[in-house]
């Protein structure tokens, strides 16, 4: 059993140099193009619940990929975030088609206390999330099965490669902001993505 089968993800600390950490913070502080979303949590395998994560479910703002891609570095970012995946999983994996980028890159902002994203399950297998602030106290929790739930607590610049395939969500945020980038990979030929996503995401 590998690592990413068993833990359910793989970090990568200081995947981002302070100085590029720096500007894209700065990019997303100076973005006007965000929108709310709010999405009604999964049933989770586990009894595990997490304050203030219920199914009034308040959870966070997104900057939507056709934003996103106009920056150069996290168009580029992109593929390399795929590349070190394929390696580290041991299976290839791709950005999704250029057309579809809309859908399949965003960016996550928890900034308001009690921010927070309900368990979910995504329709990619694997995603590639790059976080530009990340609390100390708050986690990604990873319900691999029911004996074995993760909690991933990434530092600002770091790489966690997901599996999509798990129950996961993030517990409610205080003071301090998280942010992140969120790539959506796949098997060579195999991007699917249901009708509906973008209007889950979106709406």
């Amino acid at each position: 059993m590998t690592t990413f089968e068993r833990d359910g993800h793989i970090i990568v600390p200081n995947f981002l140099l302070p100085q590029a950490l720096s500007s894209l913070l700065a990019m997303v502080d100076s973005c006007p193009y965000r929108v709310n979303h709010q999405r009604p949590p999964i049933a989770s395998m586990n009894p595990l619940t997490i304050a203030g994560s219920g199914s009034e479910a308040r959870f966070k703002q997104i900057i939507r990929g056709e934003i996103l891609r106009a920056n150069q570095t996290i168009a580029a970012m992109y593929s390399t975030v795929a590349s070190i995946a394929t390696v580290l999983i041991g299976r290839a994996l791709e950005p999704a088609p250029l057309e579809y980028w809309d859908s399949s890159l965003n960016c996550n902002i928890y900034e308001r206390p009690g921010d927070h994203q309900g368990w979910h399950v995504d329709t990619n297998p694997v995603a590639a999330l790059v976080f530009l602030a990340s609390p100390p106290d708050v986690g990604l929790i990873v319900e691999v099965n029911e004996d074995n739930v993760q909690t991933v607590i990434p530092k600002p610049g770091d790489l966690v490669i997901l599996d999509g395939t798990k129950p996961h969500c993030v517990s409610p945020i205080a003071n301090e902001r998280r942010i992140n980038l969120s790539f959506n990979l796949y098997p060579p030929g195999e991007y699917s993505r249901p009708s509906q996503t973008d209007s889950l995401l979106y709406a």
